[in-house]
């Protein structure tokens, strides 16, 4: 697995990652030149991040989907800010709420949904926005059995993200015809021992 975390230059220097979006992208056309399915994972959220970072990452996301389809794409996770880090003093100066108790500490990053996370993250207006991209990586996970319709998702995915229109009860009924159609496969059932 690896953690590219952003499609954003800048968000990865912020970060010390030493890695450019080109190095990930060819890094996952080598694996799947291979045949070894890669399995990668972003975040978002982190301090000073804006929109048009966001979109590099989902744009990085939308072309590694379409160099391997079978892609395993872990998140975007939202970003957690840990003690003694730069961010995390940049995080405290933006109004982040730091646990006084070791038992405030040990429920602090237990959740991941931005709900939780909303009193916690004053420095990242784009709640509505994670929402959508949460939902469209959704669409990218599906294992359609027709690679027919696979071009067809990064454009659901591009509209979700540039609209401000609510689709999650249309995604919903999306989701049903295609899994009644057959166009999605049952996840592998597990085998027991009796």
């Amino acid at each position: 697995r690896f953690g590219l975390e952003s499609g954003s230059q800048r968000i990865l220097d912020l970060l010390k990652k030493e890695i450019t979006a080109e190095q990930s992208i060819s890094a996952v056309e080598r694996l799947t030149q291979h045949k070894i399915l890669p399995s990668v994972s972003f975040m978002m959220g982190i301090p000073g991040e804006t929109i048009n970072d966001v979109a590099k990452t989902m744009n990085l996301i939308l072309k590694l989907f379409t160099i391997n389809p079978s892609i395993d794409i872990i998140g975007p996770l939202i970003f957690r800010p840990y003690p003694g880090s730069e961010l995390f003093e940049i995080c405290q100066k933006k109004g982040l709420v730091v646990p006084e108790s070791l038992n405030e500490w040990s429920d602090f990053y237990i959740h991941n949904l931005l709900e939780e996370y909303r009193d916690g993250l004053p420095w990242f207006p784009y709640i509505d926005i994670f929402k959508r991209i949460w939902l469209c990586i959704g669409y990218l996970r599906l294992n359609l059995k027709f690679s027919l319709l696979r071009w067809l998702i990064p454009y659901l995915v591009k509209f979700h993200i540039i609209t401000k229109w609510k689709f999650i009860y249309i995604d919903y009924l999306i989701y049903k015809i295609m899994k009644k159609l057959k166009f999605i496969r049952a996840a592998p059932k597990e085998k027991t021992d009796e």
